[in-house]
């Protein structure tokens, strides 16, 4: 049973993924330039990265380090098939791309890339979103 810090905590993180989500995907409708596709990929990590830490509000589980995030959500969640097994490329393929666009100098991305990443956090966000529900029923 869920505590109810851990659900304002859940509902706070979740709100946040979904705010970043939505800039993303207003930042795309207004750009032309590729350069500013860093910007959408930065925030579309972001949305999955807050939603991995909304549902390790559960576990009252944080790390200061993405890393021990990500490392504790693949083991609990995916390894144990509550997430589906290909959250873990979706995050890893997230991570690497906000990586590459936040430190590597020349780095290149096309609106396909982009547009995709964008489809992913959504998948990531709904998947979320409906372990949640699952869980504020119980």
């Amino acid at each position: 049973m869920l505590r109810d810090d851990q659900k304002e905590l859940m509902i706070y993180r979740l709100e946040k993924a979904k705010k970043t989500l939505n800039t993303a995907k207003k930042l795309l409708k207004e750009i032309d330039d590729y350069k500013d596709y860093e910007t959408i990929l930065n925030r579309t990590y972001y949305c999955i990265f807050h939603c991995m830490r909304a549902i390790l509000s559960k576990d009252d589980f944080d790390s200061k380090k993405h890393s021990g995030i990500i490392s504790y959500f693949n083991k609990h969640y995916i390894n144990t098939n509550i997430f589906p097994r290909d959250s873990y490329r979706i995050i890893d393929l997230a991570l690497d791309l906000r990586n590459n666009s936040d430190y590597l100098d020349y780095a290149y991305f096309d609106k396909e890339q982009v547009e995709e990443q964008i489809k992913n956090a959504d998948l990531f966000l709904s998947n979320t979103q409906n372990y949640i529900d699952m869980l504020f029923k119980k």
